[in-house]
């Protein structure tokens, strides 16, 4: 059973808007390569993080409006039909407005 505390904790880091180390990480890949789509199994593999949290931390940050899904494709690591996910264009048009 999960503690009251630990919700209560949880809806808190949630309505902060801050984001977790796994999420950062996450999000830098996708800062790092805009122009690329990924698959939750090769965000996993590339950055060393679990299948499992991998999934929920981009359907975090999909929620969050940071990242967007793309037309499915193949994925290059499990060669399965997938829906990979790509750095949302506000952000991708930030990126650019740094450089």
């Amino acid at each position: 059973m999960i503690a009251a505390t630990s919700i209560i904790n949880y809806q808190q880091y949630k309505t902060s808007g801050k984001l977790g180390k796994q999420s950062a990480a996450i999000l830098q890949l996708f800062k790092d390569n805009p122009y690329r789509d990924f698959s939750r199994a090769e965000v996993s593999e590339l950055l060393s993080i679990r299948l499992s949290s991998v999934c929920g931390r981009i359907n975090e940050l999909m929620d969050q409006n940071y990242l967007h899904p793309e037309p499915q494709r193949k994925c290059k690591i499990t060669n399965k039909t997938v829906s990979p996910v790509k750095l949302a264009v506000r952000l991708y048009q930030h990126q650019l407005s740094l450089i």
